[in-house]
Formats: C-alpha cells, sequence, structure tokens
C-alpha cells in the first residue's frame, strides 16, 4: 500500500506529545523487515493508526492493523461533546479503511467481543497498542487477552499509565499495568516506561 497522500482532518490530538515519541522510540524493538501485524484497541479519529500505517506498515507486504474502535466513546469521555458519527467518518477518511480493507482491519465493536473474535480466528501480532477504556479492570482485561495473541519478542505498549484521578485508582490505567507486569513478570521485560509503558513478551 501507498501511503496516504489525501488531507487528513483530526480534531483532538492525544498523540503527538506523549504517543509520538515513545513509537519512534520502539521502532528499534518492532521486526525491522518482513510483514508486521499490529492490534491497535482504541483508535478515535486514527491519528496513532496513521502514524503506524506510514512509519511501518505501508511499505510491508502482506502487514496489517487490526483496530478496534467501537466509536461509541468510554467513560473518559463524559462530558466532552463528541459526534462519534464524525468521529468515526474521520477515521475512514484519515486511514482510507475502505480501500485498504486489506490492510485497516476495523473491528467495529468492543474489546470484550472483538479480541476473543481475533484470537478464535488465530491471529497474531508484533505489536499491540492498549488504548482503549481507562478502567483498570477493562485494561487488564485487554492486556490478558492480547497477551495470548502476542508473538516472543512483541512489544506491548500501554498508554495513559500515569493518566487519571490519583483518588480514583481504579478508574485509571496504572494499578491495571502494575499488577499486569507483577503477574506476567516472567514472560516480560520493560523497555521503556513514562507517560506511557511498554513491554516485550520473553516467553
Amino acid at each position: 500500500m501507498k501511503q496516504v497522500q489525501k488531507p487528513r482532518e483530526f480534531t483532538h490530538d492525544w498523540f503527538t506529545g506523549h504517543a509520538k515519541p515513545m513509537f519512534e522510540a520502539l521502532t528499534q524493538h518492532v521486526p525491522q523487515k518482513g510483514p508486521i501485524n499490529v492490534l491497535e484497541i482504541g483508535a478515535f479519529e486514527g491519528r496513532a493508526t496513521c502514524w503506524m500505517l506510514d512509519n511501518w506498515i505501508s511499505d510491508r507486504k502482506e502487514s496489517h492493523i487490526s483496530v478496534v474502535e467501537p466509536f461509541t466513546g468510554a467513560a473518559d469521555h463524559e462530558g466532552m461533546e463528541i459526534d462519534w458519527k464524525a468521529v468515526k467518518s474521520r477515521f475512514m477518511k484519515n486511514t482510507d479503511a475502505e480501500d485498504n480493507a486489506l490492510i485497516v482491519q476495523l473491528m467495529e465493536m468492543t474489546s470484550d467481543k472483538a479480541l476473543p473474535l481475533l484470537r478464535s480466528w488465530g491471529e497474531t501480532y508484533d505489536f499491540v497498542y492498549i488504548d482503549g477504556s481507562h478502567r483498570a479492570r477493562d485494561v487488564m482485561h485487554d492486556a490478558v487477552l492480547a497477551w495470548g495473541m502476542m508473538d516472543k519478542g512483541a512489544i506491548l505498549l500501554f498508554d495513559d499509565y500515569l493518566w487519571g484521578d490519583r483518588s480514583q485508582p481504579l478508574e485509571t490505567p496504572k494499578p491495571a499495568i502494575d499488577a499486569f507486569c507483577l503477574l506476567y513478570g516472567d514472560e516480560l521485560e520493560i523497555v521503556a516506561t513514562g507517560y506511557q509503558l511498554a513491554v516485550r513478551k520473553i516467553k
């Protein structure tokens, strides 16, 4: 697939400040040759999706990205006036998803439904980006299911490790990420940490 040349439209930028530098740093940890398969949980208008398409996927034959995004919002979107129909429209335009359906696999459903489906289809991934629901139990659920679809050496990146109100820890990702790293500690190594946290699957 050639890089998308037509103009892209974004109304929010939750990517450039924290995520983009992390993605750039993690480039050395993803496969440098051959196909690369990516799972993204939570995409909004596709800013991170587009970065991965442009930098990791577009020139790799047989590569693809599975995107799990229900376009309905989550608890942390409450109080924000977001037109989710328009968000989906921008995602489809920005990623050129309709014309590139073999590369951009959109799962328009919640992760609790999408991840078991992907696993039943035998999908495996070299890179997983978790940026869906920020509630701790949802983050843990996403991580455990995604882990089972990751190849040895694959990278799992958690967004918003330091996000949220510390007085309501169960509404934030950090407790789940810390617990996951503890429970799966013998299967992973932490490769980068900051506002986000990335681990490599070592067995």
